[in-house]
């Protein structure tokens, strides 16, 4: 983020080859296991020959579909918004939206609000997304897909930013944090311990605040000490990271309410 200008793609040449050979990569690495074993049985049971043209057949069928994936993701990411771009940088009266190819620019007379969303997912930014709201309520998102890459700012940084330079011209900045669920398996949820760091309250005060929050917690048995029968040893109650996180702002009225 410069003077003037937010960066989200720096080298397009390189973001759409990533995008195009990233695409054919994934699919050929999920599709590649599966040809290998079919082509594996037909071999045992059937014949070498057979397994050899299956084996072709449907490499070139995953090829195929690879390609075709390849080429709609290529094209989608050539309308994504490589920048942002205040002009002039003293008083913006213009806000330009540098394409991967081709650009658009919007008065900022038209522009009515400027809203930044940072995602968050387990205690850790994902990036931050902009959305841009015009007088007429169109809204323009950057980035535009999943795909592209997001802004590792936080939305407190980057709001006041806007709002530094369009406040001044009456357009309405907000921004705000999202919490967004990871679903970690139950091997990976918290213990005491962890919970404690992230709320920063003592380890014993864990387990009442967790219940007057709802924060889902279980007894839980690591797989080798079920499998070894040493359960009163290695029995723990964890709780789900995801509600860890997501309470986390409620912690301190909990913790006063109780004291």
């Amino acid at each position: 983020m410069g003077t003037s200008r937010v960066v989200f793609i720096k080298r397009a040449g390189q973001h759409l080859s990533l995008t195009f050979f990233g695409g054919l990569g994934a699919l050929a690495f999920v599709g590649w296991p599966f040809i290998l074993l079919l082509s594996g049985l037909i071999w045992i049971f059937g014949s070498f020959s057979a397994a050899w043209h299956t084996a072709l057949v449907l490499t070139g069928l995953l090829f195929t579909v690879g390609l075709v994936l390849a080429v709609m993701a290529f094209r989608e990411q050539l309308s994504e918004t490589r920048w942002i771009e205040l002009q002039p940088p003293g008083e913006p009266t213009v806000v330009v939206f540098k394409k991967v190819r081709g650009s658009e620019s919007m008065a900022v007379a038209h522009l009515r609000s400027v809203g930044v969303v940072e995602k968050v997912k387990l205690g850790r930014s994902t990036g931050s997304e902009i959305v841009f709201t015009t007088a007429e309520g169109r809204s323009i998102t950057c980035p535009g897909s999943v795909l592209a890459p997001r802004l590792m700012v936080s939305a407190a940084t980057l709001g006041g930013w806007f709002a530094d330079r369009l406040g001044p011209a009456g357009v309405e900045v907000a921004h705000e944090t999202v919490l967004e669920r990871a679903y970690p398996p139950i091997e990976s949820w918290y213990t005491a311990v962890q919970v404690a760091a992230v709320w920063r309250v003592p380890v014993q005060d864990v387990d009442r605040i967790a219940d007057r929050l709802a924060v889902r917690c279980q007894m839980f048995t690591p797989r080798v000490g079920a499998l070894h029968g040493v359960n009163l040893t290695l029995t723990t109650m964890i709780y789900n990271p995801d509600d860890v996180y997501i309470v986390a702002a409620d912690v301190p009225t909990a913790s006063q309410e109780d004291s």
